[in-house]
């Protein structure tokens, strides 16, 4: 039986390490390309075939400007924009509380992740035959220390590290369960699959590659416009 898959595009936060001092632009709405960042995620998902819905979760003073700016792009369509949370994980599972029902999957993406390979699209939703999750990551390429007050306690094996990134892709099940945790433990995990391994979820993993960068300060901008203008 086909799954159904909804996905969840996470654009709400409020950028503070990216906003110099005084400047209130939303790095989500920053252009690249001409286009925010946000939309490049929306792009991939609007296009695959694999998708039967999508959401975008915003800060909620920006829904309107979001909204319309979703009409001008695809014409009439059903992404549904919705107000973010206090924090990340309350954003995501608002948008989960609206989709779950409606599907048995589903991807999330960071807003400020502009290049998502389409294909990951489709390999995470294919673990999920076999796992509760699947999630896009790269294999460590330095050397990984291990430090307390800033001094190095022991170096590890980085050939067992990764670096999460999204698409991060679940079942509703496992995620619901993760979330129910997450809100009974009063825990907050800086992704999803933090949540998801608290309650033993399977997650596999998908090597994802060093261009899947998520903007975070001016200086991930400058290389993210980089890559872009090289059609990389």
């Amino acid at each position: 039986m086909p799954v159904t898959v909804g996905a969840i595009v996470a654009a709400a936060g409020d950028g503070q390490r990216f906003s110099k001092k005084g400047d209130k632009r939303k790095k989500q709405f920053i252009s690249l390309g001409g286009k925010p960042l946000f939309l490049h995620s929306v792009i991939s998902f609007y296009y695959s075939p694999i998708i039967s819905r999508i959401i975008v979760v915003v800060p909620s003073r920006s829904i309107e400007f979001c909204t319309n700016f979703l009409h001008a792009e695809f014409g009439s369509n059903d992404i549904e924009v919705i107000a973010g949370g206090a924090k990340r994980q309350d954003s995501v599972y608002k948008a989960f509380v609206k989709i779950k029902n409606s599907v048995d999957t589903v991807i999330i993406q960071d807003g400020a992740r502009p290049f998502m390979d389409p294909s990951w699209i489709s390999s995470t939703v294919n673990k999920i035959k076999t796992f509760d999750g699947a999630i896009v990551a790269q294999p460590a390429l330095d050397t990984i220390k291990l430090s307390h007050n800033s001094l190095i306690k022991e170096t590890l094996d980085r050939s067992l590290i990764w670096q999460a990134q999204t698409p991060q892709t679940f079942t509703v099940d496992i995620l619901e369960t993760a979330f129910d945790y997450a809100k009974r433990e009063n825990f907050v995990g800086t992704d999803e699959s933090q949540i998801v391994e608290k309650v033993h979820g399977n997650i596999s993993l998908i090597e994802g590659t060093s261009f899947n960068l998520k903007i975070t300060t001016q200086s991930d901008l400058v290389l993210a416009q980089s890559i872009f203008s090289k059609g990389l």
